[in-house]
């Protein structure tokens, strides 16, 4: 949450100003600098107009919001400035931003609102809960009706290097292989490659785990995901996991596959056996960008190949194909959980 009061002048400023006297405003909420309101008392021209503005996340375990004034952050105290930007730093798994609200009204969908401070204002970020639903396609296990980080069955959701639980763009503190020694200091998956691999010392073969042969790594026996690395269990829970290849090839083999668009976005639509259907979106995957989306698609499976240890089993598709494939275990791609 942030609450501050904003100061500004109905005109221009200068650059040459002396400091602020105490006497000259409300000196109870002045706490970080007395040059935080400029231009007051130079000539009568200047109008010195002062506003309460207050960003607020109705419950931080969802969403984390901040705001800021002409690129300082507002964290109490009066500052100087007319320009305000309120913005969403964060959202919990499985939920959506849906947009600012002022009263009842909703002021802007964007997860970075900028606005010039003419009044008091309190906005309050909204945030709406997906749940993953379980469809029973009439195969061995249910499928989720969405992407793992989807908010809706269209949206792309978030993509995983294979074995990781942190996903694109968030910061894994357990990975120093994501490690940014550069300033300012990052542990954010940023870009995907065998350089920011969980499971391996930098480069192709070193695999460290999940590993039987030891031309590729360090020989552990391990072939199929643990659950603590297993993305849809650790974030959506519930007994969700990745699908196994034996699995997602009774999706292919068992369901027909129509190649279509919701909402715009291209994908399969999938019906199984028993008449229900799921939609499975051309998300693409992702290495040091996004590539391929709108027309294929990338799906882990929980098992590495054991011919060459380096990649794990994947679904693989695009408008006129449809197979199981095998791809670098770097690499980020979408998740659609499974459950009995």
């Amino acid at each position: 949450m942030s609450a501050s009061k904003l100061a500004s002048e109905s005109q221009g400023e200068s650059d040459d100003l002396p400091p602020i006297e105490d006497n000259e405003i409300d000196t109870s909420t002045l706490e970080y600098s007395q040059r935080a309101v400029r231009n007051v008392g130079i000539n009568n021209n200047y109008e010195l107009k002062s506003y309460d503005i207050v960003v607020v996340s109705p419950d931080e375990s969802i969403g984390t919001v901040i705001a800021k004034c002409d690129g300082h952050l507002l964290t109490g105290g009066v500052y100087h400035g007319t320009t305000v930007v309120a913005e969403v730093v964060s959202v919990a798994p499985n939920y959506e931003f849906v947009g600012w609200m002022s009263g009842n009204e909703l002021v802007s969908p964007a997860l970075s609102y900028a606005f010039t401070a003419t009044q008091d204002i309190e906005l309050v970020a909204s945030f709406r809960y997906y749940s993953l639903r379980a469809v029973d396609l009439g195969l061995s296990v249910r499928w989720a009706n969405g992407n793992l980080g989807a908010t809706s069955p269209d949206k792309y959701g978030d993509y995983f290097a294979w074995g990781e639980t942190v996903p694109f763009g968030k910061a894994d503190n357990s990975n120093n292989m994501n490690y940014e020694y550069n300033v300012p200091h990052t542990y954010d998956k940023t870009f995907y490659s065998w350089l920011t691999y969980k499971f391996c010392r930098g480069l192709n073969p070193t695999m460290t785990k999940y590993c039987t042969n030891e031309e590729y790594g360090i020989n552990d026996g391990r072939t199929m995901l643990l659950p603590a690395d297993d993305a849809a269990h650790v974030i959506a829970k519930s007994n969700w996991r990745i699908p196994t290849p034996q699995e997602m090839n009774e999706l292919i083999s068992k369901c027909n596959w129509v190649w279509t668009s919701l909402n715009g976005v291209g994908g399969f639509q999938v019906f199984g056996p028993s008449g229900k259907s799921i939609f499975l979106p051309a998300a693409g995957c992702r290495g040091y960008s996004s590539q391929r989306d709108g027309d294929n698609g990338y799906y882990w499976t929980s098992s590495i190949d054991e011919y060459y240890q380096c990649n794990a089993y994947c679904l693989y598709f695009c408008p006129n194909h449809v197979s199981k494939s095998y791809i670098g275990r770097y690499l980020g791609q979408s998740i659609r959980a499974v459950r009995e």
